[in-house]
């Protein structure tokens, strides 16, 4: 352990041994205050490589071998992909391999040419289909024109009632020939209130 005296206090330098047993020289340093690696090397006649046994200017990690030579791409303010490739010589599918301009999903085997339609501005689908030369029907592959509700079952015929502009219920009852009441069996359930009304104590 180095100890100051009296008489080193306050001066610019001092010698310091480190790591010496006892009856070695040790390895004298005379550092300066603002002392930097760079500095001490070169006062003292080396470099950082020389004194680690480092040979050129490239850096290894630590236990690493020797690298290999970086690809390096000077990029200049507005660059783009496509212009750093022109630059250098190549595209980007060229240097990753890719054959063709199809794209891929990433794991996907090459798609199929998919269906396209080039829609008008104003277009309707029937007017579509008139410019493709079929119907929604053909389309959807759909027979005939009668309609099916949801969940129908095919060959049943639905209820279909042609509505007109100004229709009411009464006006369609009275096109069909039937009633409210009829239609949704209300007769029944008239009887039943009357007689509800009539019972004492009784109440909705």
């Amino acid at each position: 352990m180095v100890g100051l005296g009296p008489s080193d206090q306050g001066c610019d330098s001092f010698d310091v041994s480190v790591g010496g047993r006892e009856g070695t020289t040790p390895n004298v340093s005379s550092n300066i205050v603002g002392d930097t690696p760079s500095s001490v090397g070169g006062r003292e006649g080396t470099t950082l490589n020389v004194g680690n046994g480092v040979v050129g200017d490239t850096p290894y990690s630590v236990g690493g071998r020797e690298g290999t030579t970086p690809n390096v791409s000077n990029d200049i303010v507005g660059d783009t992909l496509y212009s750093v490739g022109g630059r250098d010589g190549t595209t980007l599918n060229v240097s990753n391999d890719i054959a063709g301009d199809s794209p891929y999903s990433v794991g996907g085997r090459e798609g199929t040419t998919p269906n396209v339609n080039n829609d008008i501005v104003g277009d309707t689908p029937y007017s579509v289909d008139g410019r493709e030369g079929t119907t929604l029907n053909a389309g959807n592959g759909v027979v005939g024109d009668t309609p099916y509700s949801v969940g129908g079952r095919e060959g049943t015929t639905p209820n279909v009632s042609n509505d007109t502009v100004g229709d009411t219920p009464y006006s369609v009852d009275g096109r069909e020939s039937t009633t409210p009441n009829v239609g949704q069996d209300k007769s029944s359930r008239i009887e039943r209130l009357e007689e509800t009304i009539e019972t004492p104590g009784s109440h909705f």
